[in-house]
């Protein structure tokens, strides 16, 4: 017959190993049959020569097919039709998403589509009504069976991950390992990687000291020979393995991050969609680990508390040493304030020049914007609104404005910190009296707290006993939506059960607070302010840190009685245990108790505190 193909393209694909070893779906297989197929010269027996045969093992579903787009080229490049002819429609296609692309080719005459056991069934120019019906209802049975399958891999992942079994791969330290339990039957493990483990505790271990920043550990563990596996490189369409490298700062926050060492991981919830963190003992806790972990919880969580306190902010001195360099935020728009040295010249040349740093805010995040500062500083935004009346309408059109914060001089700051380190200050008795009283305040604290864990033991109790009864209930219970309701209850309980967990753990940290720890920085708080002075810079950032978690600062203009004068302000965040001294007015305390001990020495007269 005039007008149908007379070259053809063979297509032979499988999308699993499963299917490449299978005798019928192999692609030795299909190319037999697609062979025969092309030498009986077609169903209308005018195919005459194959110009390309294409073989490859990518799936159908994917957005981006590689080696299916080249084969399609070869389309673009010839002016007559061509035959693509393939062992089956699903092996072709899975989705009507291709349909749109082939269906407009084969309207223009450029090709027709062979699917030599699905009847055989080609698809050209001129078919008819039913078979073009064939081929979609074939599409559909594919796109079917792909998305049946999808659900069943779904519901055997949750399965999985609720009998605390990873997905995937295993991080380093970790290895996946086959064990024949039965004559050809066989279960994947997860095994201690003998190796590598040791190297995983030590950065931990070591990490936790707060000793050694990411870049510092990298090269102490290079050192010690620790390397790890590369990913799986594609050699003539063949994933090999990659020799060993070494480690980097980014593979050791990946594994400080991972809870993964501790018995916990996170993975997709195959339902939700959502990142879940999953218990390795099941998704009740009550199985046996289905793999041993490096770490304890406690290690992890000392781990991330050093994580985070070197991330928030720059703790290390590069080129400018300065004193608060990233300890001080503005206290109008909460960007970081940053020091900058300054040389002052005087009329006598011979005279050194002096130098002073100043500390001014980044207004990095530039956000404000002057309708904010009217309601917020009148005064100087009624002033800026003034200056910029001549400006462009370019200048104008961009609704942010600077940051009202004036510039520092560090012996300002320097004051400041002076005096809310002096306000810590009590001596020996006063310290005897004040110890006193905590341990008292901890006794009430404490009997408080076992009293709520009691009530909320007995309250998770009580849900796992209705926990347990609703088990019973789903085994045996037959009508579908009855057991369905009764899966919601479940899982309602599991989530209120975990509300009490935590509640739980917060109050034992509670009860568990180390008042030795608190005391030991008590007793240190008696000459906080002399150790102060007495340090290198370096060293008095260190217990700058060690004391404030922030400092606040506010330098600016306003109004008096028609006069303009300045302000300055400074607000001071403490860390553990001066937060709790702040919390319980413990600070507060020292005033009274020295009032009542004659021997305590009055502050002198001419030191005043700068602070408001």
């Amino acid at each position: 017959m005039n007008g149908y193909a007379k070259k053809a393209i063979i297509l032979a694909r499988v999308s699993t190993e499963e299917q490449a070893k299978d005798g019928h779906y192999s692609i030795p297989a299909q190319l037999r049959n697609l062979r025969a197929y092309v030498d009986k010269g077609g169903k209308f027996e005018t195919i005459k020569t194959v110009i390309a045969e294409h073989q490859f093992d990518e799936s159908a579903t994917r957005d981006k097919r590689k080696k299916f787009e080249e084969a399609m080229e070869i389309v673009n490049t010839v002016d007559e039709p061509i035959a693509i002819i393939t062992d089956k429609v699903d092996r072709l296609q899975r989705s009507f998403r291709e349909s749109v692309r082939f269906d407009k080719l084969r309207k223009d005459g450029k090709i027709e589509l062979h699917f030599v056991n699905d009847g055989p069934l080609v698809i050209h120019k001129n078919s008819r009504a039913h078979e073009l019906l064939m081929w979609d209802a074939f599409v559909m049975f594919a796109r079917a069976y792909v998305t049946q399958l999808s659900e069943n891999v779904k519901r055997g992942n949750l399965e999985k991950l609720r009998r605390g079994e990873p997905l995937g791969y295993v991080p380093t330290g970790y290895k996946n390992v086959t064990k024949e339990i039965a004559k050809g039957k066989i279960i994947k493990e997860i095994a201690v990687d003998a190796e590598k483990s040791p190297y995983v505790i030590r950065c931990f271990k070591v990490y936790a000291s707060g000793n050694y920043s990411l870049e510092g550990l990298a090269d102490t563990m290079r050192k010690e020979g620790f390397s790890i596996k590369a990913k799986r490189k594609r050699v003539n369409g063949s994933l090999m393995n990659a020799e060993p490298r070494e480690i980097t700062k980014t593979d050791i926050l990946s594994i400080l991050k991972n809870p993964f060492y501790y018995g916990e991981f996170y993975c997709e919830h195959p339902e939700r969609g959502e990142r879940v963190l999953w218990s390795n003992k099941g998704e009740d806790r009550d199985l046996e680990p289905t793999y041993d972990p490096l770490i304890t919880k406690k290690l992890f969580d000392t781990v991330q508390a050093v994580l985070d306190k070197n991330n928030s902010r720059a703790n290390g001195f590069g080129k400018n040493d300065f004193k608060f360099k990233g300890l001080i935020t503005c206290g109008y728009c909460g960007c970081l304030m940053t020091g900058e040295e300054m040389s002052r010249s005087y009329k006598n040349k011979k005279a050194k020049r002096a130098k002073t740093v100043y500390y001014h805010c980044t207004n990095g995040k530039r956000v404000m914007n002057p309708s904010y500062y009217e309601e917020k500083f009148p005064e100087w935004a009624k002033e800026w609104r003034k200056k910029s009346a001549n400006h462009s309408e370019k200048t104008k059109a961009i609704r942010t404005c600077p940051c009202p914060q004036r510039w520092w001089d560090e012996e300002e700051i320097e004051g400041f910190v002076l005096a809310n380190l002096g306000i810590t200050h009590h001596d020996e008795d006063t310290f005897k009296a004040l110890k006193k009283a905590l341990e008292e305040h901890y006794e009430m604290r404490t009997e408080s707290v076992d009293s709520q864990l009691k009530g909320l033991r007995a309250q998770k109790e009580e849900g796992e006993k209705v926990i347990k009864n609703i088990r019973k209930s789903i085994a045996v219970e037959e009508d579908a939506e009855l057991k369905q309701e009764w899966r919601q209850d479940y899982y309602a309980l599991k989530e209120r059960q975990e509300e009490l967990d935590n509640q739980i753990r917060l109050l034992e940290e509670t009860k568990d607070l180390d008042t030795d720890e608190i005391m030991e920085a008590l007793a240190m708080c008696t000459d906080l302010k002399e150790q102060y002075e007495k340090l290198e810079p370096k060293r008095q950032r260190e217990l700058l840190l060690w004391c404030f978690s922030n400092i606040k600062a506010k330098k600016g203009l306003k109004l008096v009685a028609n006069k303009r004068s300045e302000f300055t302000g400074m607000e001071f965040m403490w860390n553990e245990p001066f937060k709790t001294f702040y919390e319980d007015k413990i600070f507060e305390e020292f005033k009274k108790l020295e009032e009542g001990l004659a021997h305590i020495t009055k502050p002198k007269e001419n030191k005043a505190s700068p602070f408001p």
